[in-house]
């Protein structure tokens, strides 16, 4: 008995022990098996989705002989409401309004008289026309320095609507004003020329390029001004550049006599030459070392202004007469008229109708209507949205919506810009890039209400409306995980780069990050692993490798990684995400794979051709398919032919289909793909088909695990700081039913022989 009481409270001991270990084992199984549900499970919410893989994708090729190829034509017809003024006829002093309509070749002006509703309406002699250097004269003429090609110099006569083509021009006009011996005085770009037109004798005289530094030019004449003997532009050049990287001004003073030029405050920040209201000519600057603030243009000098002197220059919109003004927003309170050009665009479907109205000092609304031809408009970008595309065209055209089923274009709108990019949020907005410096933003649940009546545009009642702009010219866009991010490129006010970041839901412009840029101009932006970064992928100003992909953390909008990808290229391109945090970059006849989170480079081989073919570096994007793949049009080296083609970006294997011209961008809507160069919209059906469902029976097949799994959603108030991650696993090749073109170029780690 008493051995048994002893044995007892041990057999009870080991039992315990045995017990709590089994729990301790059976909590740590949960513990590791939570974890790594976590590491393969979606992000959260917060956070943006992962890139579909080879692996994760739901569709996969089809078989070549179910391509069903149709040409869609057209998506818009329309023409473009370009320059438009209000001015006082010289000879019978009635007021008068006009309107140019571009993008039909030859472009096409209307003149109303306002005060009697006599309309004139006539195609112009060329095919393009601005409110770039258009003077009104005394004699009862318009002048416009007009055309892409030939350049040449026009007159419309006012009372008989006739156009007559005086002679040629050196250059693109972007300025224009009557001097005081009442010659017209026009500035140019790109080189700087300044031409003197006497309309009493019809004499066009080159006066050359102001102080003319030599090829490569990129210099402007932003203002001009003669007082007959003398004449003093205001060049702004992008080649000279001050140390903050900003475009340098000048005053060039050119004597007629004696044929020389005088440079006044080289390295300035600013020039600017206009006509006081006393008939006297002026210069600003800003940001010269010598002297700043107004002065006085006097016997071919700048003279300083005695103490006290309150000069009043003619205002930009108003350069040559106060009887004239080319901008809208000014139009009832320098002449009392109000101008309605709500259904002033005229649009194939409704016949071409433009309509203009009227009215002065708040009176009853007059209005005038007439047909304008119309035209295919080109193609800029498209997006899937929903079961549609949503889009827009070249230059400053609409923007819509175009339904694939019902074969339907529906116009949105216009944004007034020059739009070269979109994002659509997970928030529900797009924001629209473009230029000059305009990122807008759009919500598509509600109408559109912003009109090409409408002068405040920034207005938040307007949907949709302008943000705060910074650049000259928006190019790309990305959403991150915080922020919707816009690439900008410095021209003609600097040159480089820029980041900025705006609210998704407002649009408020929440930072910039200069600095990083200045010697890098953006190439491309993307979001990258789950939105938390952003990859900008850069172009040496200067011509000197490397270019670089900056890696930018969302938390602290700082460049944490610069990775140079391609060590000998002075300029990169097009990148797209296909792995969390995996990127894979285009350049020319080569492309790349990187961890943006490491540096390290899996990866650099041939395309077996060129990439884009005849596109221009911002209008260039890789697609990433639903199948995962990257897909892109690719001229061969070998047959000289632009083939629909697709990369594995597990493999590196790159896939050509069939050659399918011209060069075009592409896009997604199931299996079907879209691709656009001009106007008409292609679509080649059946290209991918969904993957049948796995058997019961059959092993599920393996999924590639991210890098560490997907991150912590972040706070929107104190993000959490993220810890480097480990590279991902090598991928494995896929098997193609397609020829591939590639060679390994070089290898950058011990995975480039697993690939």
């Amino acid at each position: 008995m008493s051995k048994r009481r002893k044995v007892k409270p041990m057999f009870i001991k080991l039992f315990s022990s045995f017990l709590l270990l089994s729990i301790a084992g059976i909590a740590l199984w949960i513990l590791l098996n939570q974890k790594i549900g976590a590491d393969i499970n979606p992000p959260s919410p917060s956070l943006l989705p992962a890139p579909v893989t080879p692996q994760t994708a739901q569709y996969e090729l089809a078989d070549p002989a179910s391509y069903q190829k149709e040409d869609l034509g057209a998506l818009v017809n329309a023409a473009t409401l370009s320059y438009r003024a209000i001015y006082k006829d010289p000879l019978t002093g009635k007021m008068h309004f006009l309107q140019a309509y571009s993008d039909i070749n030859p472009f096409y002006l209307v003149d109303i008289n306002l005060e009697t509703g006599e309309t004139k309406s006539v195609d112009a002699p060329t095919n393009f026309t601005s409110n770039h250097g258009t003077i009104v004269y005394p004699n009862g003429k318009i002048y416009f320095p007009a055309g892409d090609s030939p350049l040449n110099l026009y007159s419309f006569d006012i009372a008989t609507g006739r156009f007559e083509t005086l002679g040629s021009l050196p250059a693109k006009a972007q300025y224009a004003n009557i001097g005081s011996d009442g010659a017209i005085y026009i500035g140019f770009c790109y080189a700087g020329h300044v031409v003197r037109f006497d309309p009493a004798t019809g004499t066009i005289e080159n006066l050359g390029i102001m102080d003319d530094p030599g090829p490569p030019y990129y210099r402007y004449a932003y203002s001009v001004g003669s007082d007959g003997r003398y004449v003093y532009t205001g060049i702004r050049d992008e080649h000279k550049l001050r140390p903050d990287n900003t475009a340098s001004w000048e005053l060039v003073v050119y004597d007629r006599e004696t044929k020389t030029q005088t440079v006044y405050f080289p390295g300035a920040s600013g020039v600017d030459v206009a006509k006081g209201l006393d008939g006297k000519w002026y210069v600003s600057v800003s940001g010269s070392s010598s002297i700043n603030g107004t002065l006085l243009l006097e016997n071919g000098q700048p003279k300083p202004l005695p103490p006290g002197s309150n000069v009043q220059t003619y205002p930009w919109y108003q350069r040559f007469s106060l009887d004239f003004s080319q901008e809208l927003s000014t139009f009832k309170s320098l002449f009392g008229y109000e101008i309605n050009l709500d259904e002033a665009i005229p649009y194939l479907e409704s016949g071409g109708i433009s309509k203009i109205s009227w009215r002065k000092n708040d009176g009853p609304w007059q209005s005038a209507s007439f047909t304008v031809r119309t035209a295919p408009i080109t193609l800029k970008r498209l997006y899937p949205f929903s079961e549609k595309l949503f889009g827009f065209v070249y230059a400053y055209g609409p923007t819509f919506i175009y339904d694939p089923k019902a074969k339907k274009t529906e116009i949105l709108g216009r944004t007034g810009y020059s739009m070269y990019n979109a994002s659509y949020t997970t928030g529900g907005k797009w924001f629209i890039v473009g230029y000059p410096a305009g990122t807008m933003i759009y919500d598509p649940s509600k109408p559109w209400t912003l009109t090409p009546s409408i002068t405040d545009i920034s207005n938040p009642q307007y949907n949709p409306h302008k943000l705060a702009g910074f650049a000259k010219y928006h190019y790309y866009s990305a959403e991150g995980v915080d922020a919707l991010y816009v690439g900008g490129h410095h021209e003609r006010d600097a040159v480089g780069g820029e980041l900025a970041w705006y609210d998704k839901e407002t649009g408020q412009l929440l930072g910039r990050l200069r600095e990083p840029f200045l010697n890098f101009d953006v190439r491309d932006l993307k979001s990258a692993y789950y939105g938390q970064k952003i990859v900008y992928s850069s172009i040496n100003i200067n011509a000197q490798p490397p270019a670089k992909l900056f890696v930018i953390d969302t938390n602290t909008h700082t460049v944490e990684r610069e990775i140079a990808p391609l060590p000998d290229a002075s300029a990169l391109d097009k990148i797209v995400e296909v792995e969390p945090g995996v990127i894979l970059g285009i350049n020319g006849t080569i492309f790349y794979k990187v961890n943006i989170l490491t540096g390290e480079i899996y990866y650099v081989k041939e395309l077996g051709g060129q990439a884009f073919s005849g596109m221009a570096s911002y209008d260039r994007r890789l697609t990433l398919g639903p199948d995962g793949y990257v897909w892109l049009y690719i001229r061969n080296s070998q047959d000289n032919k632009d083939y629909l083609s697709r990369i594995n970006p597990l493999s590196g294997e790159v896939q050509k289909l069939i050659e399918y011209p011209p060069v075009g961008l592409i896009t997604f809507l199931g299996g079907d793909l879209y691709t656009w160069n001009g106007a008409k919209l292609r679509v080649i059906r059946n290209v991918l088909r969904p993957k049948p469902l796995p058997s019961p029976t059959t092993p599920p097949l393996p999924v590639s695990a991210p890098i560490s799994g997907p991150p912590q959603p972040l706070s929107p108030t104190q993000p959490s700081t993220l810890s480097q991650p480990q590279a991902p696993a090598s991928p494995q090749p896929m098997a193609t039913p397609t020829i591939p073109l590639v060679q390994s170029i070089t290898k950058r780690s011990s995975r480039e022989s697993q690939t």
